[in-house]
C-alpha cells in the first residue's frame, strides 16, 4: 500500500474590506512609486554614518551591493529607512 501523507499548516493572511490577502498579493500587485523590490542583488556592506555627533551611535544610510543581473557593483542610498531581507 502506497502512503499518501497529509499535512496541515497555518497560512498567514489578513482580511481587509472583506477580501482575504497575503504578502504574495502585495508583491504581485504592488504599484508603489517609493518602493523597489530587487532580486539578484547581493549586499556586501551596509554603509553607516555617525549619528548626532555621538561617536558610539551610527545609522544606516545605504548599502554597497553587487547586481548579479547586470554584473556590476552598485551603491543604493536611502532617504528614510533601509529594509534588508536575507535568507
Amino acid at each position: 500500500m502506497e502512503e499518501k501523507p497529509l499535512g496541515v499548516g497555518h497560512a498567514v493572511r489578513t482580511v481587509y474590506n472583506g477580501v482575504r490577502t497575503s504578502s504574495a498579493d502585495f508583491v504581485e500587485n504592488f504599484n508603489q512609486p517609493n518602493l523597489v523590490v530587487r532580486t539578484g542583488v547581493y549586499v556586501n556592506r551596509i554603509i553607516l554614518e555617525k549619528n548626532n555627533d555621538n561617536d558610539s551611535e551610527y545609522k544606516a544610510i545605504g548599502v554597497e551591493a553587487f547586481d548579479d543581473v547586470n554584473n556590476q557593483s552598485i551603491v543604493i542610498k536611502a532617504k528614510r529607512e533601509i529594509i534588508l531581507s536575507a535568507g
